[in-house]
Order: structure tokens, then sequence, then C-alpha cells
């Protein structure tokens, strides 16, 4: 499972612009990942 560590998280929208299904929103200002859309692809990860 991908998860969002929220002290490293600012918000910045980098990793919603890599992610194939549209699988990350911003929800109070940190990134938030819908696990049924996720395909473990890792790519927003590397951002």
């Amino acid at each position: 499972m991908v998860t969002v560590k929220d002290k490293e998280c600012i918000g910045c929208g980098r990793c919603i612009q890599v992610c194939p299904t549209g699988a990350i929103t911003i929800i109070r200002g940190k990134a938030r990942i819908n696990s049924l859309f996720c395909l473990y692809c890792f790519r927003c990860t590397s951002v």
C-alpha cells in the first residue's frame, strides 16, 4: 500500500501530475491516495 508521509508532504501536487490513474487528490493541504484507483506503480514516490 502506498501511503503519504504527512510530515513530508507540502501539498505541491507534483504527485498528482505523475499519477497515471488520477488516484491522488489534495485534501486539507496534503496528498491523499484512493487505493481503489492506485496501480502501485510508485511514480508518486519519485517526486
